[in-house]
């Protein structure tokens, strides 16, 4: 059936090429992208939300080469007729020197965000405020931090929201 069944992903970084010279492709029926050279080094970084699965490959070289969205529909899934906010996106990520937090709220509530480091500690927070229903960007500049990987904590009323996020160089 359409829609159903499991999800394979095969992401390696490793070997030599594939003997077709410097930017080669692979062919085989089983393969249904890829591509190798002998500096394709990067990474695959899996972002999971509720039902939401974001999957990114990152380059070596700060750029997404690929990436997919799979949102699982469920009949088991968490009831959130509460929630105060939908929609938590951080773009571009990763990022260099700023991105943008994007959210809805769905009533009025106070907002608050926090960057936080790999250890759980806040390391830059925007000053709280409370905000009335609707769509939000927030331009976050975190030019001077040092490159890595961040976690962004958005406090809607309570309702608390976590996405990782890269800082290339």
């Amino acid at each position: 059936q359409a829609n159903k069944g499991t999800v394979y992903v095969v992401e390696g970084n490793s070997s030599g090429s594939n003997g077709g010279g410097p930017q080669s492709t692979f062919s085989h029926p089983l393969i249904y992208t890829g591509d190798t050279c002998e500096l394709c080094y990067g990474s695959l970084l899996i972002d999971i939300d509720g039902d939401r699965l974001d999957a990114y490959y990152l380059t070596a070289y700060d750029s997404i080469k690929d990436h997919f969205t799979i949102i699982k529909q469920s009949s088991t899934s968490i009831d959130e007729t509460t929630k105060v906010s939908d929609n938590f996106r951080i773009v571009p990520n990763p990022f260099s020197t700023q991105f943008e937090a994007n959210y809805t709220l769905l009533s009025k509530s106070s907002i608050k965000i926090d960057i936080m480091d790999l250890n759980g500690r806040i390391v830059y927070s925007l000053p709280g405020n409370i905000r009335n229903p609707g769509s939000y960007s927030d331009i976050i500049s975190l030019e001077k931090f040092t490159s890595g990987t961040y976690t962004i904590r958005l406090d809607c009323s309570g309702e608390i929201k976590h996405r990782k996020v890269v800082k290339a160089e």
